[in-house]
């Protein structure tokens, strides 16, 4: 898994009031033996913070971060489920195998 943050910003609508927090990630799955991309993901968060006070717009980006990680860990959970599906079981690592997809 390969990612990078797309967003991390506050954005404010008018001087002064709280601001609405964005962070976006994005991650590439892949098979690192293969140097193969089995599937590109995004995960979003966005928190409206309590107020302008740091402590607070820092709580928010701290949960649109943990928003965006939860979606982007589910994206990758699929994208695994879907190349596992997608290999033909004589590719497929065997029981006891040590081969990581």
């Amino acid at each position: 898994l390969q990612t990078e943050i797309r967003d991390f910003q506050a954005e404010y609508e008018r001087e002064g009031e709280a601001p609405r927090v964005r962070v976006t990630l994005r991650g590439e799955v892949g098979r690192t033996a293969e140097r193969r991309v089995l599937g590109s993901v995004v995960g979003r968060g966005e928190v409206q913070a309590a107020s302008n006070r740091l402590r607070d717009v820092t709580a928010a980006f701290e949960q649109a971060y943990a928003q965006a990680a939860a979606t982007l860990g589910d994206g990758v959970h699929a994208a695994l489920l879907a190349a596992e599906r997608a290999t033909p079981a004589a590719q497929a690592p065997g029981p006891g195998s040590t081969k990581a997809p």
